[in-house]
């Protein structure tokens, strides 16, 4: 560290600043690598949410087609769309009476890696 070292001579001087030259570069390139896969963490991270959002646009999607032809049917055929949500309701209460619910604790958040830059390992 800066301030610490003082050499009592100048080959005591010369020789730790060949270690330098020698030390800095190998350090030097250690956080170039850590830097490098944190970026490639971040990239596959990232590939793979937009590949979760591609899929959830798609969910989305099919979704509101599903919405929009109930309510052309709700338009079109108020009866048959009472009588159909009438037994939707019906099979869905009775599911809910097969299979009791389980509360699941919510997902823990994903904390994101601290910066490595400056630090050694």
């Amino acid at each position: 560290m800066a301030g610490q070292y003082r050499p009592k001579t100048t080959e005591d001087l010369a020789e730790k600043l060949d270690e330098l030259r020698v030390a800095v570069p190998r350090r030097g390139h250690r956080m170039d690598v850590r830097d490098l896969e944190s970026v490639a963490r971040t990239h596959g991270r990232a590939i793979e949410q937009r590949r979760d959002a591609v899929e959830h646009r798609s969910i989305v999607t099919g979704v509101q087609g599903e919405q929009s032809l109930r309510k052309r049917i709700a338009d079109q055929h108020p009866d048959l769309h009472r009588q159909e949500a009438a037994q939707r309701s019906e099979f869905r209460q009775q599911q809910a009476q097969k299979a009791p619910r389980v509360e699941h604790p919510s997902a823990p958040e994903q904390q994101q890696p601290p910066p490595s830059r400056g630090r050694t390992r």
